[in-house]
């Protein structure tokens, strides 16, 4: 997977909403979170995006799914169920975005769910995974991501994990950070579903982006926003 080229591809369709924001919000200054819904980019790219009750059910390796995003290039169009969690919903959409923009040869593409453990199977087919990771790039840009961690936390990324800041991430039980399993992402899911750091009311980096906490777990974890001794 290269990953510089699908960071540049995010970045090149962020950049092209920014500048055209004036006219696809001509009376409206929406936050730059909202202004990175899949919906905006696709109607910047001239894509029709729908929402349905249901998408159906499609088969994949002899068993039958429930379809969670659906794009048609015949129909130039972008199809996303309803039927899931706001922040699934969001991702899907993104996810299709990825497949539109970096595999130009599926005309017809169906997705299933993704639950959190398969965003670390390895086995999944090489598309899926570009297309998540263009999702995460979109959704969560490094230059953003890092001033909302910045100014949710007030310190400078990274984040040093030691007895103090596990204390306010973990009140309870702050030793499952201090001696997590370097290849878990504990301390990851911890930051990204903090609500209240330091006697301070914080809303969660996972809520600010409209993403779920395991994805945005995986983000932090891949821009190495978190460190520990």
């Amino acid at each position: 997977m290269d990953k510089h080229y699908i960071q540049q591809e995010a970045y090149k369709l962020q950049k092209e909403i920014w500048e055209n924001k004036d006219v696809l919000w001509p009376n409206l200054k929406p936050s730059l979170i909202n202004m990175l819904h899949p919906k905006e980019a696709c109607r910047l790219l001239g894509i029709n995006y729908q929402e349905f009750d249901s998408l159906g059910r499609f088969g994949y390796k002899g068993s039958r799914f429930e379809s969670a995003g659906i794009i048609n290039r015949k129909t130039k169009e972008i199809a996303v169920s309803n039927k899931f969690k706001s922040e699934m919903i969001r991702f899907t959409a993104a996810h299709e975005l990825g497949h539109w923009i970096l595999h130009p040869n599926e005309i017809m593409h169906h997705d299933r769910p993704i639950n959190n453990l398969e965003f670390f199977n390895e086995k999944r087919p090489d598309s899926e995974r570009e297309a998540d990771y263009f999702a995460a790039c979109f959704l969560m840009p490094y230059k953003l991501l890092k001033t909302k961690f910045e100014e949710t936390f007030l310190t400078n990324v990274p984040l040093h994990i030691d007895e103090n800041t596990a204390f306010w991430l973990n009140q309870d039980n702050p030793d499952t950070l201090l001696y997590a399993d370097e290849e878990r992402l504990d301390r990851e899911i911890a930051v990204a579903f903090c609500q209240s750091y330091k006697c301070r009311h914080i809303h969660s980096l996972a809520s600010q982006f409209k993403v779920s906490i395991t994805a945005m777990a995986i983000r932090l974890k891949e821009l190495e926003f978190i460190k520990w001794p």
